[in-house]
């Protein structure tokens, strides 16, 4: 197991092959060479979706903004599980980040890496913080 922590991407929201850039395909052609013929390699990428309500900095309590949030998650795993980097760094940089995704940074360093990867969405659900007008949503795609 070697745990591998990915911090923010966001300036590859302005400018996607600048230096943020340059270091995630530095990164992501590392994870590709040492491990892109490994079958015995299993990667575990983990991250919440979205960060929502008035703990978080929205303006409106979590419950109101659940459905356009899961709109835009269902849109971020179906990129996930079809492995197109390129559209879920579209879809985060439309509105930088709207809902502050913490997994899309290992996601997306792990599909620049792998970019044939395909995967199945397993689960999708939302953790509502009510006393704090607050919730996460999470979900999990398999890759085989």
């Amino acid at each position: 197991i070697v745990p591998i922590v990915v911090g923010s991407l966001d300036e590859l929201f302005y400018k996607s092959d600048g230096f943020q850039g340059q270091q995630v395909e530095n990164f992501s052609g590392l994870l590709r060479d040492l491990f892109g013929s490994d079958e015995d390699t299993f990667f575990s990428i983990s991250g919440d979706l979205a960060h929502i309500g008035k703990k978080f900095g929205d303006n409106r309590p979590a419950k109101e903004l659940f459905d356009e949030v899961r709109s835009f998650d269902e849109s971020f795993l179906d990129f996930g599980a079809s492995g197109n980097s390129d559209k879920i760094l579209n879809l985060m940089s439309k509105k930088y980040d709207p809902y502050r995704i913490c997994g899309y940074p290992p996601l997306y360093s792990f599909l620049k890496a792998f970019p044939n990867s395909s995967g199945e969405i397993l689960t999708y659900d939302v953790w509502d913080e009510e006393e704090q007008d607050s919730g996460v949503s999470f979900g999990s795609i398999l890759y085989s």
